[in-house]
């Protein structure tokens, strides 16, 4: 959004305050941009329509709002509404969709298990996939970020940790040994 670029956001979780509020304490303001008309939020709970009828309702958002990026948060709350292979199938429809428009696409999934591909089946669909988890050293959790695919682009698979910052966020090597002797000091 920094970049002008207008952004329709879609969360299946919280309502538009809710996340307003959230994102302000990262040290997000989203009401300006909203104010500007460079962001959307549509919060919809699945429950609310059927599988059919969500996809409809991102279609129409997307051709009155005319965004360049979409975001899906977190898209796997459908999973509810059907099976794995319907779900799929209308997250292929949208990615197709989107592409097709050249509009970015930003899909979060909350996957439990620990083989995140096998949840959807959805490597071969997106171009970058970074994926966040808890990671336990000890007695602390912290969320770990890596780089699982980057179409084009060389990366590394280092698994490295998320930080929560007064001034945003940052990123830092995951490091267990520093992590225990980190432990030690507290």
């Amino acid at each position: 959004m920094e970049t002008g670029k207008r952004c329709l956001f879609y969360t299946f979780e919280e309502s538009e305050l809710q996340l307003k509020r959230n994102m302000k304490s990262l040290k997000f303001d989203l009401e300006d941009y909203v104010k500007k008309e460079q962001l959307k939020i549509v919060s919809s709970r699945p429950t609310l329509l059927g599988i059919e009828s969500h996809l409809v309702e991102i279609y129409r958002h997307i051709e009155e709002y005319k965004p360049e990026v979409v975001v899906f948060d977190p898209f796997t709350d459908l999973m509810q509404l059907g099976t794995k292979s319907e779900v799929r199938n209308m997250l292929l429809r949208i990615i197709d969709s989107m592409k097709n428009k050249l509009i970015s696409v930003l899909i979060t999934a909350l996957i439990n298990s620990g083989n995140t591909e096998n949840e959807l089946r959805i490597s071969s669909l997106v171009d970058n996939w970074i994926k966040l988890e808890p990671v336990k050293t000890g007695r602390n959790v912290q969320t770990g970020i890596t780089i699982v695919k980057i179409r084009g682009m060389k990366h590394s698979r280092t698994e490295n940790i998320l930080l929560f910052k007064d001034k945003g966020l940052g990123i830092k090597p995951f490091n267990e040994q520093s992590m225990e002797n980190q432990k030690e000091k507290t």
